[in-house]
């Protein structure tokens, strides 16, 4: 399974780049991730070479459309497309073990070949796989530690606030929803997790989930919040965007100035935004989101089944704990 889970991963990571390349409309990672899982089927399936081959072209071939900025401007349950990914993933394994062909795949594409013949040698996914800090799109997470910053380092107090300005690049403008009546809303804003946080001090399910949307304090906070798109920004994320490996000086940042009631205004300059864990952060992190729906006792049992999983002989132990009762 951990042998499998890598080639997943580095066939995603390539097969995503090219996939982002050749198409013309931004699709959601359920659309390359089918190839993905195609991979990871084929792999435990143990089919042979020229019957991957077909399972990687039937994944592509029936990958779903999935066009991911009409999500994001009108957020719904479709999200990402993933279970749907994953399914013809799985799917398309099958039929290539029956005997079923499929398309050349893209990763066999002679322009991206730069891009894929390292697969074994370079693991992307050592650097390449995040664990998200905040339950909402990525995309706003530099707002959030750029607003963070001046907050703890001016001692400004949420009450004192008139303004708040997010200087973005350009797919956080494109999280402009401010007041959500779904999960998936609040999921895909700037505003609503960023005042969230700032009143509460911590974001997750208690200030994303619905039972929060009347919340009178957010919606204030909201209320003062701006989201304007910035060049200098969106500058450093272009090489993010397009794919271009060479250019160091891509990153994911925002800027921010809070303006307060008395006149005054902080500004917290560009802000690269890092993500830095280490296993402890993990664990705390795991059990913190985890206690919403599975007891202690059992919390335990998966992080020492995780931490020790090389050592096990079959994966039912993990299987049988992650269902629900």
């Amino acid at each position: 399974m951990l042998t499998a889970m890598v080639v997943g991963y580095e066939v995603a990571h390539r097969v995503g780049r090219c996939w982002h390349d050749h198409h013309k409309v931004y699709q959601a990672c359920g659309s390359w991730g089918s190839v993905a899982n195609a991979a990871i089927a084929a792999k435990l399936m143990k089919l042979n070479k020229k019957k991957i081959k077909n399972a990687l072209g039937i994944a592509e071939y029936h990958a779903p459309n999935l066009p991911m900025m009409r999500d994001i401007d009108t957020p719904t349950m479709v999200k990402h497309g993933i279970g749907w990914g994953a399914a013809t993933g799985i799917i398309s394994a099958e039929l290539a073990e029956q005997g079923f062909t499929g398309i050349p795949s893209i990763l066999g594409f002679k322009k991206y070949q730069d891009w894929v013949s390292d697969i074994g040698e370079k693991y992307i996914m050592v650097e390449g796989v995040h664990f998200k800090k905040y339950p909402s799109c990525k995309w706003g997470h530099p707002a959030f530690a750029a607003a963070l910053k001046l907050m703890y380092k001016h001692n400004i107090k949420v009450n004192d606030i008139a303004k708040i300005v997010v200087e973005g690049f350009h797919e956080t403008v494109c999280l402009k929803i401010k007041h959500p009546r779904t999960e998936e809303e609040a999921q895909f804003s700037v505003a609503w997790p960023l005042a969230a946080l700032l009143i509460d001090g911590e974001l997750g399910p208690k200030q994303m989930l619905s039972i929060r949307y009347n919340d009178k304090k957010i919606i204030s906070l909201v209320n003062k919040i701006e989201l304007v798109e910035s060049k200098e920004v969106d500058d450093l994320y272009s090489g993010i965007r397009e794919n271009r490996e060479e250019d160091l000086n891509a990153h994911w940042s925002a800027a921010v100035r809070i303006t307060l009631k008395n006149g005054q205004s902080f500004y917290s300059g560009i802000t690269k935004y890092e993500e830095l864990w280490d296993e402890e952060e993990l664990k705390k992190r795991f059990r913190w989101i985890t206690s919403y729906v599975i007891d202690n006792e059992r919390i335990e049992k998966l992080l020492d089944i995780v931490q020790n999983f090389e050592n096990l002989s079959s994966v039912s132990k993990l299987a049988d704990l992650v269902r629900l009762p």
